[in-house]
């Protein structure tokens, strides 16, 4: 990758990946599949206009950004089940092993007794991850109407070996490091359902809050849960539904002191279409 406008303008940037897919073993009435992958591969992100050149009222550029870079390995396993070898996966798990490797990565930091964010080159800083993703489908498993329909879990941790200590992080040292979340769908009366989701996250960095004193107060972010539920109708093609988010009506926070909405509701209507017959003749 060449770029004009950088002193050391010219990136090398390989890339590796290798695969095994397993062939179909069978268990009885039951066929396991699945394959591991190995990737490796070396990045480089240039620092954007933004970054460099924009002033404003709480942001301040820095025009002598490098570029960051990242090198990354990856190790991944997925399998699936079968209840024949001609019908659909009935279940699947997922399980991913990363780490990053990153230099100069380019961030937005302010201390806490300045007012302005301003833009640096991180030196080195080492993220490792673990997701693990499963789906359980039993209509594919028992037959198309059965009652339980969805049941899917994912977790997902996240590890840097540096601390935003002194000053506060906007994006790489600010991250979730840990996030779960649940999902349950079934069927309880004909063409009614129900889906409930459950998500858990939980946040490394600090923000300052301006909640208790003028000053603001660095604060550390709290874990939070949540619980989504939707009731739906399905004729023919039209989906009713009805959903409510945040029904625990949990206080967190996304981004800074910025609180995010309590309980809410909505309603509304899906349409699909099913053009896989449509003809021109």
């Amino acid at each position: 990758q060449y770029f004009t406008d950088i002193k050391k303008n010219l990136y090398f940037l390989p890339a590796g990946f290798i695969g095994y897919h397993f062939q179909p073993k069978q268990y009885g009435n039951q066929f396991l599949l699945g394959n591991i992958t190995l990737s490796a591969s070396h990045s480089v992100r240039t620092p954007t206009f933004t970054d460099l050149y924009y002033n404003t009222g709480d942001i301040e550029g820095n025009k002598n950004l490098k570029p960051e870079k990242a090198y990354t390995i990856e190790l991944s396993g997925n399998f699936n089940l079968k209840k024949e070898l001609k019908n659909e996966v009935y279940f699947n798990v997922n399980v991913s092993v990363f780490n990053r490797w990153g230099s100069n990565m380019i961030d937005y930091i302010k201390k806490e007794d300045e007012v302005k964010w301003h833009t640096v080159n991180h030196t080195t800083i080492s993220f490792t991850g673990v997701e693990i993703v499963s789906e359980w489908l039993p209509a594919h498993y028992y037959y198309k109407d059965f009652w339980l329909k969805r049941v899917a879990l994912q977790y997902c941790y996240l590890y840097s070996n540096k601390e935003s200590k002194g000053y506060l992080s906007r994006y790489v040292l600010d991250h979730l490091t840990q996030h779960f979340t649940f999902h349950l769908s079934h069927a309880f009366y004909r063409d009614f359902g129900a889906e409930y989701a459950v998500t858990f996250n939980k946040r490394k960095g600090e923000y300052t809050s301006y909640r208790d004193i003028t000053t603001g107060k660095p604060t550390t972010y709290p874990a939070y849960c949540l619980l989504d539920i939707r009731l739906y109708y399905q004729w023919q093609m039209i989906n009713f539904y009805v959903e409510a988010t945040n029904i625990l009506n949990q206080r967190y926070f996304d981004l800074g002191d910025l609180e995010q909405p309590g309980i809410s509701v909505r309603a509304g209507i899906k349409v699909k279409f099913d053009f896989s017959n449509f003809s021109l003749k």
